[in-house]
């Protein structure tokens, strides 16, 4: 560690000085015992911090939960120890061969001997009134004596925490300086008819100030602080330096920059790492952030509590109303960049469109924000395309408020185009880079420059909503008019985002090489599933066995198993699956039935055999509800109780990526590209299940575009214009003369 002080020599390593040993009793010797790091010759900040916090009348415990931080010091014993090895430490700097540099050494053995004189004179100070004295049959007895409190009790009782320190002294020597005379005055009654001697008072304003002043001297001499280049090592127990050496952290600016990266939930990662120790490490860094360069962001500093427990008050969001976790009231936030439910939309921008019609309108709209409202409450039976156009127009919204400082029935066309190029390239401020609940500050509405299928898309939630604006003469004139010209079945769909037989014959490597387990089964099920019906994650997740039922061919009952459900476009399909998907299904639903038996999923013990859903939990751990906690991140949100074990179509799509990075590595023990894994998703297996199908069937797209579920026939035949099979043959049958 570098040493930039002037008291000691630069050559001299932390901690390259034995301690002196210090007596400690309750253990045996040669018994393992916590060995604290710190302890070395050299002097931390925090070393002083502690000292003068004692010092001064904090508990010692205390003290060293507050100011040793990354000591992890959590008993009084402990603090004790260390506290006695701290005193031993300092008092060594009074020695001649104290590696001290000259012009510094005065000061120094001046400082110390104060501090020490000062300890000594509490101590006894606190024996005479703690022991009775021994007195003659004709002495009367002396009342006891009152117990003072310290100066840190006082500061907190009366409330001086502003205070500078000469005025905290000086209002504690104006009200207890009667009792502090007569502690002085009473004389110490020994068994022998020896004269006590005169004692000191410890605790007058100036000696107070004395030892304030010499604690002061000895920080800006002997003290080191962490600076970003040291190695955790120098300053973290060595146990936990050791846990996140594997995450390439070394030195002290590797820790802070890997905890902003990973998050709040760093010590998930880090075995043997709980909550409260992590707490007291970060209070450490935030501490000394400036020495060590490098700031934890704001989103961990917010999550961290306060000394009382609650959260730490730099946090913006508003506390949570009820165990459902409502927000009581929002705050305004930089930028304005809120979701639009919490909007506060200037009256000007909401009734005083150019283009808003004077004349009543058949949505009975009274205003910009009401007229939104209604309209996306017409899509109340289509969530998924509710979900979706919300998204859109709270975008628009958004930036017309707060960006262009105009309301929607003001917006001309070169507005939408703006709006359009704003979507390509928004700037940083728009950006979510966490995963955070919509009621933190630091949510945006973006998650980075949107995709051209993206922009596409919101521009068509765009123009739905003028149109539907316009014909309800809610406005006179529509902006958006011929803004999309591109018909949706002609949008260019990439359906080569699929698996190859070679990349299935990785998947059957991956799925054989793993243990027999019920997450194994479940893996199985879903990708079968999956391939052999093309389904969209979105109709995966609500189907239970009750929409399993026997195939009719020609009228009669076959061996062959139909799933029927409501897909897209709020259409029934039924789609056939094989023998060996349903066996794997059934596998998978014995799995939970049994686990049920159990304590693994006992909530789902009462479940009917049509309720299961086809794919579903296999540990109720994270199917338990809870309530909001104060916070920022999406794991500090309510959580209903999930009572019928099903997946969310998210929950999924996780399980398929998951399963996917597995398929990676396989594909590099097989010598083979990992690409398509390491870029595939759920979506993957519906294109694979597409081009499959088409073979099968010899290219009969009436037959494809059923199973699908495509709105028509013509997206159905994107699939046989990706397929090369025909060109590739044409081109190999052309003759070549040279």
């Amino acid at each position: 560690m570098q040493q930039r002080h002037v008291a000691f020599d630069d050559l001299q390593p932390l901690d390259s000085v034995p301690l002196p040993v210090v007596k400690r009793r309750g253990r045996p010797r040669g018994s393992k015992v916590r060995t604290l790091v710190g302890t070395g010759q050299s002097f931390t900040t925090a070393d002083f911090a502690f000292l003068r916090a004692h010092l001064l009348g904090m508990d010692q415990r205390r003290a060293a939960v507050r100011y040793l931080l990354h000591l992890d010091i959590s008993t009084a014993r402990e603090a004790s120890a260390y506290f006695e090895a701290l005193l031993a430490r300092m008092e060594s700097l009074t020695r001649a061969d104290a590696s001290i540099k000259e012009d510094a050494r005065p000061t120094v053995e001046a400082a110390v001997r104060l501090i020490l004189q000062w300890r000594a004179d509490v101590l006894q100070f606190k024996a005479l009134a703690s022991t009775p004295a021994t007195i003659a049959s004709s002495t009367p007895k002396p009342a006891p004596a009152e117990r003072l409190p310290t100066l840190d009790e006082f500061m907190r009782e009366v409330n001086m925490d502003g205070f500078s320190e000469a005025e905290v002294l000086e209002a504690y020597e104006d009200r207890y300086g009667d009792q502090l005379a007569q502690a002085k005055a009473t004389p110490a009654v020994e068994s022998a008819p020896e004269v006590a001697q005169p004692l000191n008072d410890p605790y007058t304003s100036k000696r107070l100030g004395q030892v304030a002043d010499a604690i002061g001297q000895l920080y800006g001499l002997v003290s080191v602080a962490p600076v970003g280049s040291d190695t955790v090592s120098a300053w973290l127990a060595p146990a936990l330096a050791e846990k996140v050496r594997p995450f390439g952290v070394l030195t002290l600016a590797d820790l802070c920059n890997w905890i902003n990266i990973t998050g709040r939930s760093w010590p998930t990662k880090v075995k043997a790492v709980g909550k409260a120790k992590a707490h007291r490490l970060m209070m450490w860094l935030i501490d000394n952030e400036k020495s060590i360069g490098v700031e934890l962001n704001s989103l961990i500093k917010e999550s961290l509590p306060l000394e009382d427990g609650d959260v730490s008050s730099v946090s913006s969001v508003a506390s949570t109303a009820s165990a459902a976790g409502n927000v009581v009231e929002w705050q305004a936030l930089e930028f304005g960049i809120v979701p639009i439910e919490h909007l506060d939309w200037p009256l000007r921008l909401r009734i005083d469109g150019t283009f808003r019609s004077r004349d009543n309108n058949t949505m009975g709209a009274t205003d910009d924000a009401d007229a939104i409202r209604r309209w996306l409450a017409e899509y109340h039976d289509s969530p998924r395309t509710l979900d979706a156009y919300s998204r859109a127009i709270e975008c628009l919204v958004l930036w017309a408020v707060v960006e262009k400082g105009k309301g929607i029935s003001s917006l001309v066309r070169t507005d939408l185009l703006e709006f359009k190029n704003f979507l390509r390239n928004p700037p940083p401020h728009w950006v979510q880079t966490a995963r955070v609940t919509k009621a933190s500050k630091h949510w945006r509405p973006l998650r980075g420059p949107l995709s051209p299928a993206s922009v596409e898309h919101t521009m068509r939630a765009v123009s739905a909503l003028f149109s539907a604006l316009f014909k309800a003469r809610y406005l006179n004139a529509n902006a958006a008019e011929g803004l999309v010209r591109t018909k949706r079945t002609e949008i260019t769909m990439d359906t080569t985002r699929s698996l190859s037989n070679q990349d299935i014959a990785v998947v059957g490597e991956t799925l054989a090489s793993m243990d027999d387990t019920p997450q194994k089964r479940r893996y199985r099920a879903l990708l079968l599933l999956l391939q052999s019906t093309g389904l969209r994650k979105s109709e995966v997740a609500p189907l239970v066995w009750g929409d399993i039922k026997r195939a009719r061919m020609d009228n009669n009952e076959c061996d062959v198993w139909q799933v029927t459900f409501v897909g897209k476009g709020s259409k029934e399909r039924v789609v056939p699956i094989t023998q060996k998907t349903y066996q794997a299904l059934v596998d998978h639903r014995e799995d939970r039935k049994n686990l049920a038996k159990t304590r693994k999923l006992a909530l789902l013990a009462s479940l009917k055999d049509e309720e299961w859903p086809l794919i579903g939990i296999i540990d109720e751990a994270q199917a338990q509800g809870r309530d909001a906690r104060p916070g920022d991140y999406i794991f500090d949100a309510p959580r209903v109780a999930n009572t019928t074990g099903a997946l969310s179509s998210a929950r999924i799509h996780s399980i398929i990526k998951t399963f996917f990075k597995a398929c990676a590595l396989k594909a590099h023990e097989l010598n083979r590209d990992p690409t398509n894994f390491e870029r595939a998703s759920m979506h993957w297996m519906r294109h694979t299940f597409a081009h499959q199908v088409l073979a099968a069937s010899g290219n009969d797209l009436a037959v494809v575009k059923e199973l699908m579920g495509h709105s028509s026939i013509a997206v159905t035949g994107i699939y046989v214009k990706a397929n090369m099979t025909q060109r590739i043959n044409a081109v190999q049958k052309v003759s070549y003369t040279y």
